[in-house]
C-alpha cells in the first residue's frame, strides 16, 4: 500500500507543479476540466484513502484556484465546484465511517475559510460555496460530528467567526 500511497502523492505534486502553456481558450478550459476530473479520481480511487491531510487540501486548493483564479467560464467553474463537492463527501464520508486515520482538520478549515469574508477577500460566490460545503459536511457527519472534537471546535470557532462576519 506504501507504493500506492506514494504514486497518488506524486500525481497530485506533479499536476499541481505543472506549467502549461497558455494556447486558446477550449483547449485550456479542457485541460483544466480533465486536472479537476484527475484529482476527482484520485480522491475517489480504491487507494485515495491512502492520501494524507495535506495532500487533500492541497487537491482542494488546486479545484478552488482551477474555479476562481483563471478566469473560468461557467463551466469550468461548475465544474471544480462539484469536484470540491464530490471530494468532500468522500473525504468525510470515510472519517464518519472511520476508514480515515485523522479527522481532516485540515481539509475543514479551508472549507470554513471559503465562508470568511476576511479571509483574502472573499466574494460572495465563494462565501456560499463555502457555506454548500459546510453544509454537506453537517449533512454527513450528522450527530457523530460531536464525536469529532477538533471538528467540532473548527465549526464552532472559525465556521461561527465567519458567519458572524457576513452578517
Amino acid at each position: 500500500m506504501d507504493g500506492a500511497k506514494l504514486a497518488l502523492e506524486e500525481i497530485v505534486n506533479a499536476v499541481q507543479h505543472c506549467q502549461f502553456e497558455v494556447t486558446d481558450a477550449q483547449t485550456d478550459e479542457a485541460v483544466l476540466l480533465k486536472i479537476l476530473q484527475l484529482f476527482s479520481t484520485v480522491v475517489r480511487c480504491e487507494s485515495g484513502v491512502l492520501l494524507d491531510e495535506k495532500h487533500l487540501v492541497d487537491v482542494m486548493k488546486s479545484c478552488f484556484r482551477i474555479g476562481r483564479e483563471t478566469r473560468p467560464t461557467e463551466i469550468l467553474k461548475r465544474s471544480a465546484e462539484d469536484s470540491l463537492l464530490e471530494i468532500t463527501q468522500l473525504v468525510f464520508k470515510r472519517v464518519r465511517e472511520g476508514v480515515l486515520k485523522t479527522n481532516m482538520e485540515g481539509v475543514f478549515e479551508f472549507i470554513c475559510d471559503l465562508c470568511d469574508p476576511e479571509k483574502q477577500g472573499k466574494s460572495a460566490s465563494c462565501r456560499l460555496l463555502g457555506l454548500s460545503l459546510s453544509s454537506c459536511v453537517f449533512e454527513i457527519m450528522g450527530t457523530d460530528l460531536a464525536s469529532f472534537g477538533p471538528l467540532l471546535k473548527i465549526a464552532q470557532n472559525n465556521l461561527s467567526r465567519a458567519l458572524l462576519r457576513v452578517c
